[in-house]
């Protein structure tokens, strides 16, 4: 038997989300045993305050995630997880990211009073008492307020009050089928009707098994991929045993073409050497054939004057350029023949005009006879004339050998091109013969090494899963009649609670259903009740083995009765609370009725229920506050029963405009008046 967490007051402060009233800023709502609601629409902050009550009670813990979300999980949590929204959840909805909202919560487990006080920005725990008696609040994990609330339940640890609350005192938006799942069955049967030694063993045996078949799988696998690898291995030994040969020849051709592709490579390097040497020298030679030219055109410029020695600077410009380029510079033309003729002049001494000889000559008086040129620099101009032909010979013959040896390094670029393409598909080539080299006999026994040490590995994982298992086995006889007693006390309940909502008759039958807590592990027997319902098509009650079995209603109610069966059974003090999101969604109006009276029915004088009510319909409201009524001091006790968000929640659009209606429609549900 334990306790469960029964809610009493809820207080929010600074919390923009929920401003209040000027009268009562923020929230301040006492929790009456019985029935209250969270009375508002659609965007009020609903959804919010339940979460609110959840994290003021367990913190930012959350449990682990499971692989099938649909399904509890074959094996309990072991520990709890920091819960991922701590910093989200409730700074998201305001704009000053809750930095100084607070809310408080007080609630009773058994016999002991706990009072707590969080900050909404991240859930941290700012202040515990329990029986008014300070609580240290000194680590995140907030471990003295955990032992306190887990030791006041008379659970074996927080992962089972986690458990406990998230799936049983809450029945939210987050809830999973209970009543479907054989293995949720199992484990609410060993948190709520086992001791706490008894469910503390029973977690870290499954722990045990599981860390075992884990590790055997693994192990299994690796052995059996190293098998896999010895069986390709020996095969290749058989099948490739001419390729290391084929391999050798082949590496002496890649050889042979790299030692070539070095040699190709070196010479190109000293051909690029060479021709650059011989550009260098090329360009040397042209400065001085430029030279020499324009040292030959100082001499016959000079011979030029003594020809004509009257004629202006133009004139012997003219005459210059048509010596130095043998064409006119007035029309264009080939002039080489005059140039010859002025030349034959220059050397004689004739007149360049009329072919005079220099005895014939008459010269005005005071000017210098034409005196011909071997007379007095012949020498110099024929010197000139070799010293540009001494260039010109040489630059030639330098620029043929940069030719020469641009076209000797393109070749060497081709073959190398070549080469390279040659030695790539000789490399791939050698990486297939690689490949189906025959391995190493060494490396062959080194694995069949490693095969033996994994599945020696395998089977002691094995023999410590097995041994896990055959304590395990024996935990399972000790609890097994403990839960076919408890299994009798929850039908009866469970059949009370479910035919105030149901038309059709329904049981809950007992069975052992074969499971087991690991992937390869064996399988163990485990205590199941099965719901059966009658049915219009069928004469006698059927068992009902997947929720799809029932109408969404039915299954939503049906599971929900589990719980409160559940939570009677197991509940040491008989008071609980129960919180519950927006039950009339799936329900028409008679059914309503009948759900307002089944929840009534559990709450009592001792439990509590946490209802939200989205003011969809007349008919939810009435039905869980108990009906018509017209007595003033009992409308003023249902009005405390209901936290209104269309007075405290900062407003939408739609309580905005339609506020009044809204007010209108919940007055008439709390009088039990139907719209």
């Amino acid at each position: 038997m334990i306790n469960f967490p029964v809610f009493e007051h809820l207080a929010v402060s600074d919390y923009r989300l929920f401003p209040g009233t000027s009268d009562q800023p923020g929230i301040n709502f006492e929790i009456k045993d019985g029935i209250s609601i969270l009375a508002g629409i659609n965007g009020l902050g609903k959804t919010t305050l339940i979460n609110m009550l959840l994290r003021l009670l367990v913190g930012p813990f959350e449990l682990p995630k499971i692989e099938n979300a649909a399904k509890f999980g074959a094996t309990a949590r072991v520990r709890e997880i920091a819960w991922p929204q701590r910093r989200e959840y409730f700074t998201r909805r305001v704009a000053d990211r809750a930095n100084t909202a607070t809310a408080e919560l007080r609630f009773a487990i058994g016999q002991s009073t706990f009072f707590v006080q969080r900050s909404l920005a991240d859930c941290r725990l700012i202040s515990a008492t329990l029986n008014e008696a300070p609580i240290a609040v000194t680590d995140a994990l907030e471990t003295a307020y955990k032992a306190e609330i887990v030791k006041a339940s008379g659970l074996g640890s927080f992962v089972d009050l986690l458990t406990v609350v998230k799936f049983l005192t809450f029945f939210n938006e987050e809830r999973m089928d209970i009543l479907w799942d054989d293995q949720a069955q199992r484990q609410f049967f060993r948190i709520l009707f086992s001791s706490p030694d008894t469910s503390t063993r029973w977690v870290k045996l499954e722990a045990e098994i599981g860390s075992a078949d884990s590790s055997a799988r693994n192990a299994s696998v690796f052995a059996t991929r190293l098998e896999r690898d010895i069986k390709a291995m020996e095969e290749a030994l058989t099948d490739n045993a001419g390729v290391s040969a084929e391999l050798a020849a082949a590496q002496k051709l890649l050889d042979a073409d790299l030692e070539r592709k070095q040699e190709l490579e070196e010479e190109a390097a000293k051909l690029r050497d060479e021709i650059a040497s011989l550009a260098r020298q090329v360009e040397r030679v042209k400065l001085r054939e430029d030279d020499t030219q324009r040292a030959l055109e100082e001499l016959r410029y000079t011979a030029l004057g003594r020809l004509f020695p009257n004629l202006d600077d133009t004139a012997q410009y003219v005459l210059t350029h048509l010596f130095a380029n043998g064409n006119c510079l007035a029309c264009g033309s080939d002039a080489h023949e005059e140039v010859e003729r002025l030349n034959n002049a220059l050397n004689q001494g004739t007149c360049a005009i009329c072919g005079a000889a220099p005895g014939e000559q008459h010269r005005p008086e005071g000017t210098d006879k034409i005196v011909a040129v071997h007379q007095v620099e012949q020498k110099k101009l024929d010197n000139a004339r070799a010293a540009q032909s001494d260039a010109k010979v040489e630059r030639e013959a330098a620029e043929q050998a940069e030719q020469e040896k641009r076209d000797a390094l393109r070749a060497v670029n081709n073959e190398l091109d070549t080469l390279a393409r040659a030695i790539n598909e000789r490399r791939l080539a050698n990486s297939t013969l690689r490949a189906r080299l025959p391995p190493d006999p060494q490396e062959v026994a080194d694995k069949r090494r490693s095969f033996e040490d994994a599945k020696r590995t395998e089977r002691e994982y094995e023999m410590q899963r097995a041994e896990a298992e055959r304590k395990y086995h024996v935990l399972l006889a000790e609890t097994e009649e403990q839960f076919r007693k408890a299994a009798i006390e929850v039908t009866p309940r469970f059949q009370k609670l479910a035919r105030a909502f149901l038309e059709e008759e329904c049981a809950l039958s007992f069975r052992l259903v074969r499971d087991r807590p690991s992937q390869n592990g064996g399988y163990f027997m485990y205590p199941s009740l099965k719901f059966e319902m009658t049915a219009a098509a069928f004469e006698t009650a059927q068992i009902r083995e997947r929720p799809d079995d029932v109408s969404e209603s039915q299954r939503e109610f049906v599971d929900l009765a589990f719980r409160m069966a559940l939570i009677e059974t197991a509940s040491l003090s008989q008071r609980a609370s129960l919180v519950i999101e927006t039950p009339e969604a799936s329900l028409d109006a008679i059914f309503m009725q009948k759900a307002g009276n089944m929840l009534r029915q559990f709450a009592g004088s001792e439990r509590n229920i946490i209802v939200t009510s989205n003011l969809t319909s007349s008919v939810m409201v009435p039905a869980l506050l108990g009906g018509i009524t017209a007595d003033a001091d009992e409308i003023d006790e249902r009005r405390s029963r209901i936290l209104d968000l269309l007075k405290i929640a900062a407003p939408n659009a739609a309580a905005r405009r339609f506020s009044k209606e809204y007010s209108r429609f919940l007055e008439l549900g709390i009088r039990g008046l139907v719209a």
